[in-house]
Protein backbone atom coordinates (compact mmCIF):
# COMPACT_ATOMS: atom_id res chain seq x y z
CA UNK A 1 0.00 0.00 0.00
CA UNK A 2 2.84 2.38 0.76
CA UNK A 3 4.38 1.89 -2.67
CA UNK A 4 1.00 2.47 -4.33
CA UNK A 5 0.51 5.66 -2.31
CA UNK A 6 3.99 6.86 -3.30
CA UNK A 7 3.24 6.10 -6.94
CA UNK A 8 -0.05 8.01 -6.86
CA UNK A 9 1.57 10.96 -5.08
CA UNK A 10 4.43 11.18 -7.57
CA UNK A 11 1.98 10.79 -10.45
CA UNK A 12 -0.23 13.61 -9.15
CA UNK A 13 2.77 15.90 -8.69
CA UNK A 14 4.04 15.05 -12.16
CA UNK A 15 0.66 15.77 -13.72
CA UNK A 16 0.31 19.11 -11.95
CA UNK A 17 3.83 20.21 -12.81
CA UNK A 18 3.59 19.03 -16.42
CA UNK A 19 0.26 20.77 -16.89
CA UNK A 20 1.59 24.01 -15.41
CA UNK A 21 4.65 23.99 -17.66
CA UNK A 22 2.43 23.32 -20.67
CA UNK A 23 0.19 26.24 -19.71
CA UNK A 24 3.16 28.58 -19.37
CA UNK A 25 4.56 27.54 -22.76
CA UNK A 26 1.22 28.10 -24.49
CA UNK A 27 0.47 31.40 -22.77
CA UNK A 28 3.86 32.87 -23.73
CA UNK A 29 3.90 31.39 -27.23
CA UNK A 30 3.73 33.91 -30.11
CA UNK A 31 0.18 34.32 -31.33
CA UNK A 32 -1.59 33.31 -28.13
CA UNK A 33 -4.71 35.33 -27.39
CA UNK A 34 -5.08 36.55 -30.97
CA UNK A 35 -8.74 36.45 -32.00
CA UNK A 36 -9.67 36.26 -35.69
CA UNK A 37 -12.51 38.67 -35.00
CA UNK A 38 -9.90 41.42 -34.78
CA UNK A 39 -9.42 41.08 -38.54
CA UNK A 40 -12.94 42.34 -39.18
CA UNK A 41 -12.47 45.79 -40.79
CA UNK A 42 -15.89 46.95 -39.61
CA UNK A 43 -14.94 46.77 -35.92
CA UNK A 44 -13.92 49.90 -34.10
CA UNK A 45 -10.67 50.19 -32.21
CA UNK A 46 -12.51 50.14 -28.89
CA UNK A 47 -14.19 46.84 -29.83
CA UNK A 48 -10.84 45.32 -30.81
CA UNK A 49 -9.37 46.48 -27.50
CA UNK A 50 -12.24 44.83 -25.62
CA UNK A 51 -11.70 41.56 -27.51
CA UNK A 52 -7.98 41.63 -26.66
CA UNK A 53 -8.80 42.35 -23.05
CA UNK A 54 -11.18 39.39 -22.87
CA UNK A 55 -8.62 37.07 -24.46
CA UNK A 56 -5.97 37.95 -21.87
CA UNK A 57 -8.26 38.57 -18.93
CA UNK A 58 -7.11 35.68 -16.76
CA UNK A 59 -3.52 35.14 -15.70
CA UNK A 60 -1.67 31.84 -15.87
CA UNK A 61 -2.32 30.79 -12.29
CA UNK A 62 -6.04 31.45 -12.29
CA UNK A 63 -6.52 29.88 -15.72
CA UNK A 64 -4.63 26.74 -14.72
CA UNK A 65 -6.34 26.41 -11.34
CA UNK A 66 -9.75 26.78 -12.99
CA UNK A 67 -8.89 24.09 -15.52
CA UNK A 68 -7.71 21.74 -12.76
CA UNK A 69 -10.92 22.24 -10.80
CA UNK A 70 -13.06 21.59 -13.89
CA UNK A 71 -11.05 18.48 -14.69
CA UNK A 72 -11.62 17.11 -11.18
CA UNK A 73 -15.34 17.30 -11.91
CA UNK A 74 -14.93 15.53 -15.27
CA UNK A 75 -14.96 18.60 -17.52
CA UNK A 76 -11.91 18.66 -19.81
CA UNK A 77 -12.94 21.81 -21.58
CA UNK A 78 -13.85 22.76 -25.12
CA UNK A 79 -11.54 22.97 -28.12
CA UNK A 80 -12.02 26.39 -29.68
CA UNK A 81 -9.95 25.51 -32.75
CA UNK A 82 -11.79 22.27 -33.55
CA UNK A 83 -15.17 23.41 -32.15
CA UNK A 84 -15.74 20.23 -30.16
CA UNK A 85 -15.55 19.04 -26.53
CA UNK A 86 -12.12 17.65 -25.68
CA UNK A 87 -13.64 14.42 -24.34
CA UNK A 88 -15.25 13.72 -27.73
CA UNK A 89 -11.97 14.40 -29.53
CA UNK A 90 -10.10 11.99 -27.27
CA UNK A 91 -12.74 9.28 -27.66
CA UNK A 92 -12.65 9.56 -31.45
CA UNK A 93 -8.87 9.66 -31.86
CA UNK A 94 -7.46 7.53 -29.03
CA UNK A 95 -8.21 4.08 -30.56
CA UNK A 96 -6.22 4.91 -33.69
CA UNK A 97 -3.23 6.14 -31.70
CA UNK A 98 -3.30 3.05 -29.47
CA UNK A 99 -3.28 0.87 -32.58
CA UNK A 100 -0.45 2.90 -34.14
CA UNK A 101 1.74 2.90 -31.03
CA UNK A 102 1.14 -0.80 -30.28
CA UNK A 103 1.84 -1.78 -33.88
CA UNK A 104 5.00 0.33 -33.97
CA UNK A 105 6.37 -1.09 -30.70
CA UNK A 106 5.64 -4.70 -31.70
CA UNK A 107 7.21 -4.22 -35.14
CA UNK A 108 10.28 -2.50 -33.69
CA UNK A 109 10.92 -5.29 -31.17
CA UNK A 110 10.26 -8.00 -33.76
CA UNK A 111 13.00 -6.54 -35.95
CA UNK A 112 15.43 -5.27 -33.29
CA UNK A 113 15.74 -8.49 -31.24
CA UNK A 114 16.84 -10.86 -34.05
CA UNK A 115 19.07 -8.20 -35.59
CA UNK A 116 20.74 -7.60 -32.23
CA UNK A 117 21.32 -11.33 -31.85
CA UNK A 118 22.73 -11.59 -35.38
CA UNK A 119 25.10 -8.66 -34.81
CA UNK A 120 26.45 -10.34 -31.65
CA UNK A 121 26.78 -13.88 -33.04
CA UNK A 122 28.19 -12.98 -36.45
CA UNK A 123 30.77 -10.22 -36.29
CA UNK A 124 30.61 -9.67 -40.05
CA UNK A 125 27.00 -8.55 -39.78
CA UNK A 126 27.68 -6.14 -36.93
CA UNK A 127 29.14 -3.31 -39.01
CA UNK A 128 26.26 -2.89 -41.52
CA UNK A 129 23.57 -3.36 -38.84
CA UNK A 130 25.18 -0.90 -36.43
CA UNK A 131 25.72 1.56 -39.29
CA UNK A 132 22.05 1.34 -40.32
CA UNK A 133 20.95 1.82 -36.71
CA UNK A 134 23.24 4.84 -36.32
CA UNK A 135 21.83 6.44 -39.47
CA UNK A 136 18.28 6.02 -38.16
CA UNK A 137 19.31 7.55 -34.84
CA UNK A 138 20.88 10.56 -36.56
CA UNK A 139 18.09 11.30 -39.02
CA UNK A 140 15.23 13.54 -37.84
CA UNK A 141 12.09 11.48 -37.36
CA UNK A 142 10.14 13.96 -39.46
CA UNK A 143 12.40 13.27 -42.44
CA UNK A 144 12.07 9.53 -41.88
CA UNK A 145 8.28 9.92 -41.70
CA UNK A 146 8.20 11.77 -45.03
CA UNK A 147 10.34 9.13 -46.76
CA UNK A 148 8.27 6.25 -45.38
CA UNK A 149 5.00 8.02 -46.18
CA UNK A 150 6.09 8.48 -49.80
CA UNK A 151 6.73 4.74 -49.92
CA UNK A 152 3.19 4.06 -48.69
CA UNK A 153 4.19 2.89 -45.19
CA UNK A 154 1.58 3.73 -42.51
CA UNK A 155 2.14 5.68 -39.30
CA UNK A 156 2.90 2.49 -37.33
CA UNK A 157 5.95 1.95 -39.54
CA UNK A 158 7.17 5.46 -38.76
CA UNK A 159 6.77 4.81 -35.03
CA UNK A 160 8.70 1.56 -35.44
CA UNK A 161 11.49 3.46 -37.22
CA UNK A 162 11.75 5.76 -34.21
CA UNK A 163 11.81 2.94 -31.64
CA UNK A 164 13.84 0.30 -33.52
CA UNK A 165 17.37 1.80 -33.41
CA UNK A 166 17.16 2.51 -29.68
CA UNK A 167 15.95 -1.02 -28.87
CA UNK A 168 18.56 -2.54 -31.19
CA UNK A 169 21.42 -0.54 -29.66
CA UNK A 170 20.49 -1.29 -26.06
CA UNK A 171 19.74 -4.99 -26.62
CA UNK A 172 23.01 -5.42 -28.51
CA UNK A 173 24.87 -3.91 -25.56
CA UNK A 174 23.07 -6.23 -23.13
CA UNK A 175 23.79 -9.35 -25.20
CA UNK A 176 27.43 -8.38 -25.70
CA UNK A 177 27.95 -7.74 -21.98
CA UNK A 178 26.29 -11.01 -21.00
CA UNK A 179 28.61 -12.91 -23.34
CA UNK A 180 31.66 -11.75 -21.39
CA UNK A 181 30.55 -13.30 -18.10
CA UNK A 182 32.82 -16.10 -16.76
CA UNK A 183 30.16 -18.84 -16.72
CA UNK A 184 29.27 -18.10 -20.36
CA UNK A 185 32.91 -18.30 -21.42
CA UNK A 186 33.28 -21.52 -19.42
CA UNK A 187 30.23 -23.11 -21.05
CA UNK A 188 31.54 -22.26 -24.50
CA UNK A 189 34.97 -23.66 -23.62
CA UNK A 190 33.34 -26.96 -22.59
CA UNK A 191 31.76 -27.32 -26.02
CA UNK A 192 28.13 -26.74 -25.04
CA UNK A 193 25.89 -25.90 -27.98
CA UNK A 194 26.38 -22.22 -28.90
CA UNK A 195 22.64 -21.73 -29.39
CA UNK A 196 21.87 -23.16 -25.95
CA UNK A 197 24.53 -20.97 -24.35
CA UNK A 198 23.22 -17.94 -26.21
CA UNK A 199 19.59 -18.51 -25.25
CA UNK A 200 19.94 -19.75 -21.67
CA UNK A 201 22.92 -17.71 -20.52
CA UNK A 202 22.77 -14.54 -22.63
CA UNK A 203 19.15 -13.88 -23.62
CA UNK A 204 17.20 -15.10 -20.57
CA UNK A 205 19.34 -13.24 -17.98
CA UNK A 206 18.63 -9.95 -19.77
CA UNK A 207 14.87 -10.26 -19.11
CA UNK A 208 14.75 -7.68 -16.26
CA UNK A 209 16.55 -5.04 -18.35
CA UNK A 210 14.39 -5.91 -21.35
CA UNK A 211 11.23 -5.27 -19.34
CA UNK A 212 12.52 -1.85 -18.37
CA UNK A 213 13.41 -1.17 -21.99
CA UNK A 214 9.86 -2.11 -23.01
CA UNK A 215 8.47 0.63 -20.80
CA UNK A 216 10.92 3.14 -22.24
CA UNK A 217 10.07 2.07 -25.80
CA UNK A 218 6.40 2.85 -25.17
CA UNK A 219 7.42 6.35 -24.11
CA UNK A 220 9.53 6.75 -27.24
CA UNK A 221 6.66 5.48 -29.38
CA UNK A 222 4.27 8.07 -27.92
CA UNK A 223 6.68 10.84 -28.85
CA UNK A 224 7.18 9.40 -32.32
CA UNK A 225 3.43 9.19 -32.87
CA UNK A 226 3.15 12.99 -33.17
CA UNK A 227 5.27 13.48 -36.35
CA UNK A 228 4.11 10.10 -37.64
CA UNK A 229 0.41 10.98 -37.48
CA UNK A 230 0.91 14.55 -38.67
CA UNK A 231 2.97 13.69 -41.74
CA UNK A 232 1.01 10.53 -42.55
CA UNK A 233 -2.31 12.37 -42.06
CA UNK A 234 -3.48 9.87 -39.46
CA UNK A 235 -6.27 11.39 -37.31
CA UNK A 236 -5.00 10.28 -33.92
CA UNK A 237 -3.95 11.98 -30.70
CA UNK A 238 -0.58 12.98 -32.15
CA UNK A 239 -2.26 14.92 -34.92
CA UNK A 240 -4.63 16.46 -32.37
CA UNK A 241 -1.67 17.62 -30.27
CA UNK A 242 -0.07 19.22 -33.31
CA UNK A 243 -3.25 21.03 -34.38
CA UNK A 244 -3.87 22.25 -30.84
CA UNK A 245 -0.28 23.52 -30.56
CA UNK A 246 -0.50 25.39 -33.87
CA UNK A 247 -3.82 26.97 -32.83
CA UNK A 248 -2.58 27.71 -29.27
CA UNK A 249 -5.65 25.77 -28.09
CA UNK A 250 -4.86 25.25 -24.43
CA UNK A 251 -7.72 22.91 -23.40
CA UNK A 252 -6.76 19.90 -25.59
CA UNK A 253 -3.06 20.60 -25.07
CA UNK A 254 -3.39 20.42 -21.30
CA UNK A 255 -5.50 17.27 -21.45
CA UNK A 256 -3.04 15.57 -23.82
CA UNK A 257 -0.12 16.64 -21.63
CA UNK A 258 -1.73 14.99 -18.64
CA UNK A 259 -2.62 11.88 -20.63
CA UNK A 260 0.88 11.43 -22.07
CA UNK A 261 2.47 12.12 -18.68
CA UNK A 262 0.27 9.53 -16.97
CA UNK A 263 0.95 6.88 -19.62
CA UNK A 264 4.69 7.54 -19.64
CA UNK A 265 4.99 7.55 -15.87
CA UNK A 266 2.91 4.40 -15.49
CA UNK A 267 4.74 2.49 -18.24
CA UNK A 268 8.16 3.34 -16.83
CA UNK A 269 7.09 2.52 -13.26
CA UNK A 270 5.57 -0.83 -14.22
CA UNK A 271 8.58 -1.72 -16.33
CA UNK A 272 10.95 -0.89 -13.48
CA UNK A 273 8.83 -2.76 -10.95
CA UNK A 274 8.65 -5.85 -13.17
CA UNK A 275 12.40 -5.75 -13.70
CA UNK A 276 13.09 -5.44 -9.97
CA UNK A 277 10.70 -8.30 -9.17
CA UNK A 278 12.35 -10.52 -11.76
CA UNK A 279 15.80 -9.67 -10.45
CA UNK A 280 14.81 -10.33 -6.82
CA UNK A 281 13.21 -13.64 -7.77
CA UNK A 282 16.40 -14.77 -9.50
CA UNK A 283 18.54 -13.74 -6.54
Amino acid sequence: MKSVANFLLRLALGLLLGGLLSTILVRFAPGYGVDERELDPTLSESTRARIRQQAGASNIWSAYSQFVMRTVHGDFGFSSSLNSPVVDLLADRAPLTVKTVAGGVILAWAIALPFAAVSVLWKGAAIPLVAASTVLLCLPLGLVAICLFLEGIPAAGVVAAGVLPKVFTYMRQLLSASGERPHVLGAMARGISPWRVFWMHRVVPTAPESLSLLGVSITIALGAAIPAEVLCDSPGLGQLAWKAAVARDIAPLLTLTWLMTAITFTANTLGGAAANSERMWRE
